[in-house]
């Protein structure tokens, strides 16, 4: 009796709550802009697989941000850690996971880099370009 009681507890407990994998490993969940860089982008993705342990009710309510310092200037090395991926479950703690660079990104060109001085002169000078 005591053993099936102590057995319907535990099943209790283990079906109020649920693993959620929140993203991938190597799955992009953002775009980071990088400055002078041989792209204007460079994807975010987590290292590894995140997976949370959420309340049951809860599962579907997760909302998540992600944070980074930018734009990123260049050169950026694939795999190094570059923004945070901040995620909000209601009454949980928030959990912060790295998110590196998808991949390497050189520093630009000798045309590039003058077409965006330029235009960052034209911009912080004269204004920006009306639209």
């Amino acid at each position: 009796a005591r053993a099936e009681e102590a057995e319907r507890i535990v099943g209790w407990a283990f079906r109020q709550f649920s693993e959620k994998t929140v993203a991938k490993s190597g799955i992009r969940v953002a775009e980071a802009e990088v400055h002078m860089g041989a792209a204007d982008t460079v994807g975010l993705v987590p290292a590894e697989d995140v997976k949370l342990l959420v309340p049951a009710l809860v599962q579907d309510n997760l909302t998540a941000e992600v944070v980074y310092n930018g734009p990123l200037l260049a050169p950026v090395t694939k795999g190094s850690a570059v923004a945070e991926l901040i995620i909000h479950a209601p009454d949980l703690p928030d959990r912060r996971v790295p998110l590196v660079a998808e991949a390497d990104i050189g520093t630009a060109g000798f045309l590039k880099r003058v077409t965006t001085a330029g235009r960052v002169l034209y911009n912080d000078y004269l204004g920006s370009p009306a639209s």
